[in-house]
Order: structure tokens, then sequence, then C-alpha cells
């Protein structure tokens, strides 16, 4: 491609800088293959355009403009320029008595997206320069340019470097924060819905059923299906009933005070179950059932979206006892039903990711640890104390404000 005196270092900066010269047959089986375009990657691509176009009609004030009005030019050399007056002068002197140049754009560069724009970093680039009065010669280097979106929301050069250290280097967070991590750093609340992954475990299964042999009620009954018939079976059995239809699994509600510290404030259905004894003295069947619902207020640390979590928490559990006549013909001797609410503790890990747009996904696991609660009794079935601790392990979905 060949430029006159004046239009060369205009046009030599622009593709050094924006990588859009035509490609020859040969060169082109070097491009990179084209990859969709994201919106932010869209707008890059059009403003490059432009600034080839003002560059090829050797307006250095127009080229100058592409840049903010503190827009930083790092050289080869290191040196720096600052300013679009300063950056002008230097499109107007670079490589005195260039004729032509060929450019050749070996690979594309890499975005890092920001909150106010993005940085491209890494970008190879070798260009043949050509002169009237002496022989060509070839350059190669790296090439790094922060772009910055204005009031218009459109993309300007904060600063281009062609040094290595400049064109490489990633920025950091102060100075390049993902859209997606700013807007759930700075959201001040958050509203999740939680499915367990797995069973919730824990419940008090385990000491109901020491107290029912512990009085008696663990003679064996016949369990009977439609595949195998009746069997004698030790009793008690026990199950899960699931979950309350009225409670999500898991609800939370979140408010940041900062950047590390929030409070929680969580909401779950407890673990259901059952669980049957038999007494074939008495010839009765005891079934005990429990249901509920905890509520608790947590203090959150966070750290490189990791939290711990921990704080009181209060319990509602329902019991209800129901005693059969059995074998003979199972009809209700006595029925009651009682509520508990013990305090206590609950203990939390989680970890979120960015999803899309105000949506975040977040992991959770929870441990929670309650003082006694007692079942209610009849006239055959001391009233027991019971530990009713669970665990929890969700996925789920957040949307943040």
């Amino acid at each position: 491609m060949s430029v006159n005196r004046r239009i060369w270092p205009f046009l030599g900066f622009a593709l050094h800088v924006l990588g859009c010269s035509p490609l020859t047959q040969h060169e082109q089986q070097h491009a990179p293959a084209p990859r969709p375009l994201s919106d932010i990657e869209e707008a890059i691509r059009t403003a490059r355009a432009r600034f080839e176009q003002v560059a090829e009609s050797g307006n250095a004030r127009a080229m100058a403009f592409f840049f903010t009005a503190d827009g930083l030019l790092i050289t080869r050399a290191g040196d720096t320029i600052r300013g679009r007056d300063p950056i002008e002068h230097y499109f107007t002197t670079v490589r005195p008595g260039a004729a032509a140049a060929t450019f050749w754009f070996l690979t594309a560069p890499l975005v890092q997206v920001c909150t106010d724009g993005a940085h491209e970093y890494g970008g190879y680039t070798a260009v043949e320069i050509r002169y009237a009065d002496h022989p060509s010669d070839t350059l190669f280097g790296r090439l790094g340019v922060r772009w910055r979106w204005d009031s218009l929301g459109n993309p300007r050069i904060q600063w281009a470097a062609f040094s290595d250290r400049g064109a490489t280097r990633r920025v950091s967070r102060s100075e390049c924060v993902d859209p997606a991590f700013l807007r759930y750093e700075a959201s001040r609340m958050a509203v999740t819905l939680f499915q367990a992954v797995s069973t919730i475990t824990g419940g008090p299964a385990r000491g109901l059923k020491a107290a029912m042999v512990q009085q008696g009620w663990n003679q064996p009954g016949y369990v009977c299906s439609s595949s195998s018939g009746c069997a004698s079976s030790p009793t008690p059995w026990s199950g899960r009933s699931g979950f309350s239809p009225v409670l999500p699994v898991l609800g939370s509600f979140r408010y940041r005070f900062s950047r590390a510290v929030a409070t929680d404030v969580t909401i779950g259905a407890l673990p259901q179950g059952w669980m049957v004894g038999l007494d074939t003295v008495r010839s009765a069947e005891l079934e005990i059932l429990w249901s509920g619902f905890f509520a608790g207020a947590l203090l959150s640390y966070e750290r490189w979206q990791v939290h711990l979590s921990a704080g009181p928490a209060v319990q509602s559990v329902h019991w209800r006892v129901i005693e059969r006549n059995h074998p003979y013909n199972a009809t209700v001797a006595y029925q009651t039903s009682s509520y508990a609410k013990p305090v206590g503790l609950v203990a939390e890990l989680g970890v979120h990711q960015g999803f899309v747009g105000r949506i975040r996904l977040d992991l959770r696991a929870q441990a929670r640890r309650f003082a006694k609660a007692e079942t209610p009794g009849t006239s055959t079935f001391m009233p027991a104390k019971l530990d009713f601790n669970s665990y929890f392990v969700g996925l789920g979905f957040s949307v943040v404000f």
C-alpha cells in the first residue's frame, strides 16, 4: 500500500493501533478465524473503521480526537505523549521520509471487558516501511489499547502502548473492572431462592427411634407389596414426606454494608418425616409426624466471591402423634399435636458467580444447630426431648439490586 509523505504518519499509526489494513491472499492464511462480535467488540470495530478513514485523509487533528482529552500514547521506546495536541504533533513527525508501507496483522488482540470500555492487549503487528532514498525496513511489535466510552457511549482511546511492557500487561481491577463483577460487588441487596441439590439431612429421626425402642414400640409388623407379598419387618419404620408446599426450600435476603460485610435474613423449610412403631402387647400402633420451618439472621464476611456467615436462628417445629388400634381395625384411639420453637445457630459457606445481567448463580451449604424440642405424649408414650439439627446444600439464582 503506497501513501504520500503527509498521509504515511497518520496511516501508519492507524494500522499499527487498529490492525485494519487489507490482507493479501498470502496474509489471509495467517489471519485469525472470524468469530462473532459482542456489542463491545462491534463498537470498537466501528471506531477502528472510522479511524482508518480519518487516517487515510491525512487529518491529524481528527485522528487525535479519537483519543480522550487526557489520552496517552506510549511509544516503542517507552516515551509517553499525553493530550490531544501533543499526540497530533507526534502524528505529523513520526517516520519522516516514508513513501509506502505494508502491514500484517498476525494475531487478534485479546479483549478485557471494562466497566467504562475495554482493553485490548497482546496484539502482534509487522510493518514493512519503504523509503524513496534508502532500503526499506521491517518492524515487529506488540500493541495494547485501552478504550473508554465517552458521554454518548462511543469508544475513545484512553491510552495506546507500543512498548512490550505496556502492550502486554493486564490492567488492574481499579483501572478495568468487569461490568458484571462491578454490578454484583456494588449492589446493596440481593434476593435468592435455592433448591436443594441433594436431600436435606438431619432431623429428629435418630433420637425418636431410640425413644420409641426404649418405650417398647419396636415389635415386628408386616409390610406388604404387590410384587413380594407380605413379610415380617422390625419397627420403628420411618420415612420422609417431602417439603412444605408453601415455603421454598431456602430463601435469602442479603443487604451489604460494604464490599466485605453483609447481613442475611434466611428462611427455609425443615425436613419433614414420619415414624411408626408397634406394641403387640397393647395391640397398638404409634405414628409420630414432624414438619416446620426456620428463620435466621446471619452476619456475613465475603472475599473473592466466597462468603462465610453465622448467626442466631429459631425453628418452629410441628409435631403430630397418632395412636391407633392394631392390627385389627387400625382405628384412631388418640391424636394430639404441638408446636415447639427452639433457638439455635446457623453457619453457612457460600460462593456466587455472575450469570447474566443482574442474575447471579449461588451455591450454599448450611449447618443448623438448635436446642432440643419436646414431642407431645400420650397415655402410652412419654414425651421425648429430641435434637432437630439439619444440613443443607443448595443451588439457586439471585437477583441483585
